[in-house]
């Protein structure tokens, strides 16, 4: 089953494309073979495998990802500075699908292994976690101890599918990106297309609702994920822990996309310091992980001001003593509304092509017109029906990622399948990508 899964993973990927299927492969072959000089080198050694190991993979993704960026900022410098006359020639570079999450796990592999937690798998298994196809273009980001040992070729491993757990978290996620998250994109689009053309309760109501779609639609694409991979016996990790519950930003952290806020945890805000080194230190290695975190998302400008946003707001709550919230009661509740406010500001700022224009889209929503009218409040009845939703989604993958047999009824199952036949049937042809996909 191993050889078959990477040939599948292989095929998958090879749709991106011929050269980013050779990128893909350049990658796992370089990672495999500074992986092996690592593990067998000692001392100072050891230590150089390891950072000339990253450094490669920093500037392959720095290559694919950012060099747009980096011209269009030499660009403007130079123009300042009176280097040249005309803005530099815009650089356009392809970007590989999926390269910010297998660059990542390529990294947490080999700091692991400098680390002793594990020896280097041989290479088809190597080369089958970096490509399994279920979670390769989208996340979550997996940990080798996660999913090494699922992928190993063991005579006593069975590779039986787990239909019921496929069904119920492949009619979920379908349900969530199909019917709630392509839909909103419907509602919330124009707005931040045209925010100078909106009341400030639609400009709210389009900041709610990119809150909910972007949730959706990554949660829908990691519950497909972890239903594909059932197929297959293999269980992936949770992504998502109900994070419009969260009632302070560290908390909030530890909900939302947690493959990737716990990598950056565990590898980065860790070796900084973390808060060991006193207060100072652990502000700034909160600010410098957030920030990274950020830029992790693209080549965006506004992404980094994102990051920044939360790095400043996550000192601010150490600074406070707020970053352990009441675990109930009234001071918890004013700690979950806050929390969603400020996080959506943030989210302003993440979807925003600019920062002209979301200081803009921010400036209107609380200084503009507030006028309201039946269209208002019609769209804040869907959004509160998505928020409900997303309530009973959480409580049910509470339950979902701790059975064996997740808990839909055959009624249920058949009406979140029905529903995503229904409103992608009445959608343009065109598929909606996953927002993720992107990145």
């Amino acid at each position: 089953m191993p050889g078959v899964l990477l040939l599948a993973s292989a095929v998958f990927y090879a749709f991106a494309g011929l050269v980013a299927w050779l990128l893909f492969a350049f990658s796992i072959s370089s990672n495999y073979l500074m992986a092996s000089r690592l593990q067998a080198s000692m001392g100072p050694a050891r230590r150089r495998w390891l950072a000339l190991a990253l450094v490669f993979n920093l500037i392959y993704l720095f290559c694919f990802k950012y060099v747009g960026l980096f011209g269009q900022g030499l660009s403007g410098l130079g123009l300042t500075l009176g280097w040249w006359a005309r803005p530099l020639p815009a650089v356009a570079v392809l970007l590989p699908i999926g390269i910010s999450f297998y660059t990542f796990e390529a990294m947490s592999l080999l700091m692991d292994i400098h680390r002793g937690r594990y020896k280097l798998p041989r290479l088809q298994t190597y080369a089958l976690f970096l490509c399994y196809f279920p979670h390769l273009v989208a996340g979550p980001i997996l940990r080798g101890e996660a999913l090494l040992p699922q992928l190993e070729p063991r005579e006593d491993r069975g590779w039986a599918p787990d239909w019921g757990r496929a069904l119920a978290f492949l009619s979920m996620g379908m349900f969530k990106k199909t019917v709630l998250a392509d839909n909103y994109r419907l509602l919330v689009d124009p707005v931040f297309l045209k925010p100078g053309a909106y009341a400030a309760p639609k400009l709210w109501i389009g900041a709610y609702g990119f809150a909910l779609r972007i949730f959706f639609d990554f949660s829908g694409y990691s519950d497909m994920a972890e239903g594909a991979s059932a197929l297959f016996g293999v269980r992936l990790t949770r992504n998502f822990i109900r994070p419009f519950g969260a009632a302070s930003l560290s908390e909030y952290w530890r909900r939302w996309h947690v493959s990737l806020s716990t990598w950056l945890r565990d590898y980065l805000y860790f070796s900084m310091g973390g808060s060991r080194q006193g207060l100072g230190r652990t502000l700034m290695a909160l600010f410098v992980t957030m920030a990274l975190g950020g830029m992790w998302h693209g080549a965006r400008w506004t992404f980094l001001v994102w990051g920044c946003f939360h790095g400043l707001l996550l000192g601010l709550e150490r600074v406070l003593g707020l970053a352990r919230p009441a675990p109930r009661g009234w001071k918890r509740w004013i700690g979950v509304v806050v929390t969603f406010h400020l996080v959506l500001v943030g989210w302003v700022l993440f979807r925003a092509t600019t920062l002209a224009n979301a200081l803009a889209y921010l400036k209107d929503a609380v200084l503009g017109t507030w006028t309201f009218d039946s269209n208002t409040l019609n769209l804040a009845a869907l959004l509160a029906a998505g928020l409900a939703f997303a309530v009973w989604e959480g409580r049910w993958s509470d339950r979902a990622w701790d059975l064996d047999q997740p808990n839909l009824s055959p009624a249920q199952l058949g009406l979140l399948n029905a529903a995503a036949v229904v409103f992608r049937m009445g959608q343009s042809r065109a598929a909606q990508a996953f927002i993720y996909f992107r990145f």
